[in-house]
């Protein structure tokens, strides 16, 4: 497995797309999961649709990222919440290249793959798993939410554990509150990566790769 860990929806760009092109080709086929939505945003099936489904503002936000790789819209699926039974899941994973883990609410989304029983599926997956924000923290075996509009206190979480456990990402870097953190995340001991947005890191066994702004803090 590779695992892709990116800050933003902007993977199709400059150095982060140059860098997936190494990757990612015109032949490969992608499944989207977009588990991580907020409920108050997305309450009824016709408003994730609307949001997630084929032709909805998030899947051509990224369906658009993935042209500029090469992937076709013929080439990527989606692991629908509420109409896919466990069944289909599993063939909608298993015959794709790429896991794609959309951005939101990590928390959310870990609960949501549990509920549907994708936690072991994924793990065992053989391609390329890769996520924006959310869908980039909840690769890891644990992971942390700094203060911000959806959550009000820093806090770990469990992650699906797709990755060594030596490193946390922080996303969005720029606008993060990260530093009054440090005295916590110190007793650790653990790297960070501080992912500012248009980077990313990919991780490949035990080699991390670092494309753009990473800020690698280890002290």
């Amino acid at each position: 497995m590779i695992n892709i860990l990116t800050s933003f929806y902007d993977f199709g760009e400059g150095e982060l797309r140059e860098k997936l092109l190494d990757y990612i080709n015109d032949s490969m086929k992608v499944v989207v999961i977009p588990f991580s939505h907020s409920q108050q945003k997305m309450p009824t099936v016709s408003e994730y649709d609307r949001y997630c489904n084929k032709g909805g503002e998030y899947y051509e936000l990224i369906a658009e990222q993935f042209s500029k790789l090469g992937v076709s819209d013929s080439n990527i699926d989606i692991v629908h919440y509420y109409n896919d039974d466990l069944n289909v899941m599993k063939r909608k994973i298993s015959s794709s290249d790429v896991i794609f883990l959309t951005g939101g609410l990590p928390d959310k989304a870990m609960e949501r793959l549990r509920e549907k029983g994708l936690v072991d599926i994924i793990k065992s997956f053989k391609g390329i798993v890769m996520g924006a924000s959310a869908g980039a923290l909840i690769q890891l075996p644990e992971y942390f939410c700094t203060p911000d509009k959806d959550y009000t206190e820093f806090s770990f979480y469990k992650g699906l554990g797709l990755t060594s456990s030596d490193f946390y990402i922080e996303v969005h870097y720029e606008g993060s509150p990260l530093k009054n953190e440090f005295p916590i995340l110190k007793e650790k001991n653990k790297i960070i990566y501080a992912i500012s947005d248009e980077s990313g890191l990919i991780y490949n066994g035990d080699n991390i790769e670092v494309i753009g702004n990473v800020i690698k803090i280890d002290d």
